[in-house]
């Protein structure tokens, strides 16, 4: 069950980034799917704890953090940027 969330994570993390270069997936869509897939990739982190080795889990749970804060606390990067 911890693997399919972290496949899950995984593919989602890929369309944000296919999204952000406009490939396949509309270029202003990659915000919502970067925190969609930042929460589902916390919440198998939470829920599964010690799965996995603690500095990975750690690693990864920043990782959501920063994806979090940057996109709905900062709203960084700017919207003009990339994507409309």
């Amino acid at each position: 069950m911890a693997s399919a969330f972290w496949v899950l994570s995984a593919i989602g993390f890929v369309a944000a980034a296919m999204s952000l270069w406009g490939i396949l997936v509309p270029g202003d869509m990659w915000r919502q799917i970067a925190v969609v897939f930042a929460i589902v990739s916390g919440l198998g982190i939470v829920l599964f704890w010690g799965t996995w080795p603690a500095f990975n889990m750690l690693a990864a749970l920043g990782v959501n953090i920063a994806v979090l804060v940057t996109q709905l606390w900062l709203h960084w990067p700017p919207q003009t940027m990339f994507g409309k």
